[in-house]
């Protein structure tokens, strides 16, 4: 074997590794055989050991104040706070470096060019327990026990959704030999870059039933080993490490070779909160309202431009609402880079944003291969190239366009032009390049700073137009709607443009709508704020709503107040048609010059330089940033992959820059002129953008439909859909289509008719090319991909609301204890180190009766004090669940551990796994499904059929699906009840029910519209055999007819929810409640039951009620039990096999083998 070798560059070190391995050895009581760990073990006398390495133990080691150094990964090492494993002798100093994915082993290590034996290494802290162990066997127990104590028996097979977080920090191909320094410093900066010396950090992984799952909160109790780029760029290395440094290695590229540091490593994050929300707000306002408006008024009238805008402005909110049901219901890490805000600012958000304020910042690399947009995930890989490259042209032509306006708007102090324009070009090109070359930080602060003034100038200016309308002006002249008029001006209030009459107010309205078109390009990158938006379910609504308000007051309120303080006559509006650019290019300059306010017009000129120039900074950011990111994922020269060391990408940014120059059209023609062609190019690669948007949403919404999911169930539904999205398609192509109509008018204008269509043949050369080379095709609904992504928002929207939740009381004082630990302490008597508790505790209740409460005689309906949505994520194999109670927004629901809705395909199930101290509830809704378990029990659920399994002290079995003719595919619920204490190691048993044995119920006779079937508990007189070891009532009930009433009694202070199977339906009068929610019911002494209302004919639901137990609740995944000690004796049975665990260790189902 080779020798493992440790790297160091910029304070940061990293292990290489030779080949996979398993951790067997390790998490079971005897030894595996055929392992190099048990070959070392067997010779070794004296064992030397640190932690188990995996995913997410190396965390956990961080927290409990171990010491930062090394952190595993498949098949490489990466320098992130971890303690790793080493497995030496005494003698000859021979370690094996474990982790869950790679072991290596080898006569000697190899550390900074130096070879280190047992002593140096524990010397050095490198190692920071001693284990002294006979035999393997005495090995294995000693870390065992070492384990469940320091980490309350973390299992490294519960680890593997944390997988996907660690391997971001290594280059995207994973090489086996090379670690990118660089990605490794970024991913350890979301752990050790908090600098308190005390910190909460909360971690959560889940998995399925067969593996252990563990929620952990943890008040690290350490002085931090900060590993801060800045910091250790600063920071003299440790006695130690100075004497065995070696110079840095070379930076490494994606396929391992190495490359000079400034050539290709990553971009960096430096976005701030503050400048993100700032950038995204002034990003939308740009030089098509305050320049370009002046054209649309001089063509279409007053009137004219406000219908022409308020009519556009709602196809461009129907495209937004589109964009954001999908990213709503389906996190995209690195969308398409051509759906408007995806690339560009989606991907910005992803590789330079340090979110402030967040415990645990779940950020992820991921590569657009990978993760591929909503356009070649739910269209054609074709169509998401051609955007790609769409988006990117239109970033090449704003740019220079916005310098070209710069450019106009300086002349307004150069009216006779003493300074050539071209001087004036150069100066702006040269600045935005520099500003952009130093960086994400200087850029971020100053387009922050730009950003603001835009936003205050365009309120302030509307403002103004309203003073100036109502008579505050030096002239004290009230104008109201006099330019309305067409006694004060000629064709008011519609204009006319290129003939007369009728047919020239029409074509002036449509000039209007093609200039709104190109002042609405860019509203898109409001969704800078969703792309990666804390709880994105409750958040995205927002954003939509904030997007309707914007287009609103900054875009059709300000194009209102042009049109009343601006004749659309005015010689001075900036018209393309014009000889030369006019003294004042924008309408609000010109409102200023008519009502006599001198100084003025100065300001707002020197204010809307800012806002084209602030707009020519951030287009020429994300034009090099979209270029790289192609490049990125393979769909451009890989030159364009190199940043700086300031991570900059300067070969796309180069390039950008190259396309500037176009604005040196402007020397030979005037700056309308330009102006004009450039709003013919940027004006069709957004329009393009938008139509692939809908296009994209309606063949999302058939793919929904023919996979059977409603839209009722997506987090956000976009209003007036379908209809909405065709809406937006079609008018969106007809004026595009027909946005060159003056070109071809008497005189025809050949330049503008190219500018207006030459984006056509292009965006259709880069479709069809992609698409003939590597022979793709349009995907059908049924084959389109809409589980990938769900899971991450899924994941996403609990961790967010576990932080909020365990931020909340414990904040204030995790703070105090940072500020002055001692103070803390005297005053809580408690230790501060007792809130660490690995294991979550439930909520414990006020002990109740076992007895059924008696009804009271009067009726008092509960109501719903909590409403969850259940989504479908993926679980156990292939299967697909909605996981009703159980998840992060809604635990602890004593006695309920979790209610899944599962809906099996062939392939999927619920192979071999344990429980104990639980009862498990299997109802069959549709299909047939099997089970086998360790006891020799074994058989068939049928339709409609119900298992109730008491798991008591241990059992193991599988649970698969049965694929009948003539049956659906298996879908039905599954239900975990918690057993009392006294009940928890009561031997197996085993309570089944045909769909005919369960009494049924009907509270309006057999022909009436409901029907309850009763699993369990009573129901208007109908009471069910089945006997749970504490009280619990289950009942399905299921109308025939909307606004059926009905009220079920209920014992008094039992926890009881509602989970809403199909249809709607209200309780107690209140709101309806659509499919697949899940209402928790109040529980007052007083109510005695709940009213249901039906409000749709075939509405269904399930309700379940139970008594809660006076009990701590601590869970390891399928192991609840009420004590910590009683999980770990848990682990050693199962592990060991005894104590109902007899056959576990040998024993494997037959109908899960297929899937184990």
């Amino acid at each position: 074997m080779g020798i493992p070798t440790l790297h160091v560059a910029d304070g940061l070190a990293t292990i290489q590794l030779n080949r996979p391995n398993t951790l067997n050895a390790l998490t079971s009581d005897g030894t595996q055989s055929n392992t190099d760990l048990s070959d070392a073990l067997s010779s070794h006398s004296k064992i030397l050991v640190a932690l188990l390495n995996g995913p997410a133990i190396g965390i956990a080691a961080a927290m409990l104040g171990h010491f930062d150094f090394i952190y595993a990964m498949p098949q490489a090492w990466i320098a992130v706070p971890f303690s790793f494993i080493g497995l030496t002798s005494e003698q000859n100093a021979s370690v094996t470096f474990a982790n869950r994915m790679g072991l290596a082993k080898a006569t000697e290590v190899l550390l900074w060019g130096r070879k280190m034996s047992a002593e140096e290494l524990e010397r050095n802290g490198f190692v920071n327990q001693i284990f002294c162990a006979e035999d393997t066997s005495s090995f294995h127990r000693l870390v065992r026990e070492y384990l469940l104590d320091r980490i309350d028996g973390l299992d490294p097979a519960a680890l593997l959704s944390t997988k996907r977080m660690i391997q971001a920090a290594v280059h995207e191909k994973n090489d086996p030999r090379v670690v990118n320094f660089r990605e490794s410093f970024a991913q350890a900066e979301r752990f050790a870059g908090v600098r308190e010396r005390w910190r909460v950090i909360v971690l959560s992984t889940n998995c399925y039933r067969g593996f252990l799952t563990l929620s952990t909160m943890s008040l690290a109790n350490r002085d931090q080993k900060f590993l801060d780029a800045d910091e250790k760029a600063s920071r003299s290395p440790s006695s130690e490490t100075k004497a065995f440094e070696q110079p840095a290695p070379a930076f490494v590229n994606d396929e391992g070779l190495p490359v000079d540091e400034d050539k290709e490593l990553t971009l960096h994050r430096g976005l701030k909160a503050r400048q993100i929300s700032m950038i995204a707000l002034g990003g939308a306002v740009g030089t098509g309202l305050i320049i370009g408006s002046g054209t649309a008024l001089r063509r279409g009238g007053p009137l004219g431009l406000l219908l022409g805008y308020s009519f556009v402005g709602f196809v461009c909110f129907m495209v937004m609402t589109s964009l954001g049901e999908m990213a709503a219901g389906y996190a995209t890490r690195f969308v398409d880079p051509a759906l408007g805000f995806a690339l560009g600012w989606n991907y910005l958000m992803k590789y330079l944003i340090v979110t402030p304020n967040q415990v645990l910042v779940k950020w992820q690399r991921t590569s657009l291969t990978e993760n591929n947009g909503y356009a070649t995930r739910f269209v054609d890989p074709a169509l998401g190239f051609a955007l790609g490259w769409n988006y990117l042209m239109k970033y090449l032509i704003v740019t220079p366009n916005n310098i070209n306006a710069a450019g106009v708007v300086i002349r307004y102090w150069d009216v006779h032009g003493k300074v050539h324009i071209a001087v004036w070009m150069v100066i702006l090109i040269a600045l935005i390049f520099f500003i952009n070359l130093l960086g994400i930080r200087v850029f971020g602060e100053l387009e922050f700073w730009l950003s603001s003034i835009k936003v205050l100038a365009l309120i302030g200016l509307i403002l103004m137009g309203i003073i100036i309308d109502l008579g505050g002006n030096p002239r004290g002249d009230r104008l109201g709607f006099r330019y309305w008029d067409p006694d004060n001006v000629e064709n008011a209030p519609m204009g006319i443009y290129k003939t007369t009459g009728s047919k020239g107010i029409f074509l002036g309205f449509w000039a209007v709508m093609v200039n709104a078109l190109f002042a609405y390009m860019g509203t898109e990158l409001i969704g800078v704020t969703v792309g990666e938006a804390q709880n994105p379910r409750k958040n995205i609504p927002k954003a939509i709503k904030r997007t309707f308000w914007r287009i609103l007051v900054f875009y059709v309120g300000g194009v209102f107040v042009i049109g009343l303080i601006v004749p659309s006559t005015d010689q001075n509006l900036f018209v393309a048609t014009s000889a030369k650019t006019g003294a004042a290019a924008s309408p609000f300059v010109v409102a200023a010059n008519l009502v006599h306010i001198r100084v003025l017009p100065h300001i707002i000129n020197a204010v809307i330089l800012i806002f084209v120039m602030s707009a020519a900074n951030s287009d020429l950011y994300i034009g090099s940033r979209t270029l790289f990111a192609l490049a990125a994922e393979g769909k451009a020269p890989r030159i364009f992959k190199m940043v700086n060391r300031h991570g900059t990408p300067w070969p796309a940014l180069l390039f950008c820059t190259a396309f500037c120059f176009l604005t040196f059209l402007n020397v030979q023609k005037s700056g309308a002129q330009v102006f004009t062609y450039f709003v013919n190019l940027v004006t069709f690669f957004g329009a393009t953008t938008w139509m692939c948007i809908v296009y994209t949403h309606i063949r999302f919404m058939k793919a929904l439909k023919a996979q059977g999911i409603s839209r009722d169930q997506l987090p956000y539904r976009a209003p007036f859909q379908p209809w909405g999205a065709w809406f937006a398609l079609v008018v969106t192509f007809v004026i595009t289509f027909f946005k060159g109509f003056d070109t071809l008018m008497t005189p025809v204008n050949i330049p503008n008719f190219i500018t207006s269509y030459i984006g056509a043949p292009v965006f259709g050369f880069m479709w069809l090319g992609y698409k003939l080379w590597y022979k793709t095709k349009v995907i059908p609904p049924h084959e389109v991909d809409l589980i990938t992504g769900k899971r991450e928002i899924d994941e996403e929207e609990e961790q967010y609301l576990a932080q909020q939740a365990a931020l909340g009381p414990l904040t204030l004082l995790a703070y105090a204890y940072i500020i002055s630990p001692e103070v803390v302490q005297q005053t809580f008597f408690t230790p501060i180190a007792y809130l660490t508790t690995s294991i979550v505790k439930a909520s414990i209740h006020t002990p109740q009766s076992s007895q059924t409460v008696s009804m009271a005689s009067q009726s008092i309906s509960r109501s719903v004090t909590k409403k969850v949505y259940a989504a479908e994520t993926p679980e156990g194999a292939g299967a697909v669940v909605r996981r009703s109670i159980g998840s992060m927004s809604l635990r602890n629901l004593s006695p309920f551990l979790m209610l899944d809705h599962f809906h099996l395909t062939p392939g999927s199930g619920f192979p071999d796994h344990p429980h104990r101290g639980q009862a498990t509830v299997t109802y069959m809704i549709e299909g047939s499904s099997q089970h086998e378990d360790s006891a020799g029990h074994k058989g068939k659920i049928g339709p409609g059929d119900v298992q109730w399994m008491i798991a008591g002290k241990g059992i193991v079995h599988a649970e698969m699906p049965l694929f009948l003719p003539d049956e659906p595919n298996p879908m039905g619920m599954q239900l975990w009840i918690d057993l009392p204490k006294e009940h928890k190691m009561t031997a197996p048993t085993y309570q089944e029910l045909s769909r005919n044995e369960i009494p049924t119920a009907f509270p309006e006779g057999p022909d009436g519209p409901i029907q309850v079937k009763v699993i369990s508990g009573k129901s208007f007189g109908v009471e069910s055999p089945v006997k749970h070891l504490g009280g619990c009532w289950y009942m399905d009930f299921q109308f025939k007819a909307s606004e059926t009433t009905v009220f079920q009694d209920l014992p008094a202070g039992w926890t009881a929810f509602l989970y809403i199977l199909k249809g709607s339906l209200k309780v107690n009068g209140s709101e309806s409640h659509e499919q697949f929610h899940t209402l928790v019911l109040s529980c007052e002494k007083s109510e005695n039951g709940v009213l249901i209302t039906s409000t749709s004919s075939d509405a269904r639901a399930v309700l379940i009620a139970g008594e809660p137990l006076d009990q701590p609740v601590f869970q390891y995944g399928p192991f609840v039990m009420t004590t910590r000690e009683e999980v770990q004796q848990t682990l050693m049975d199962y592990s060991a096999g005894k104590n109902g665990f007899e056959n576990a260790h040998i024993w494997k189902s037959k109908i899960g083998s297929s899937l184990m």
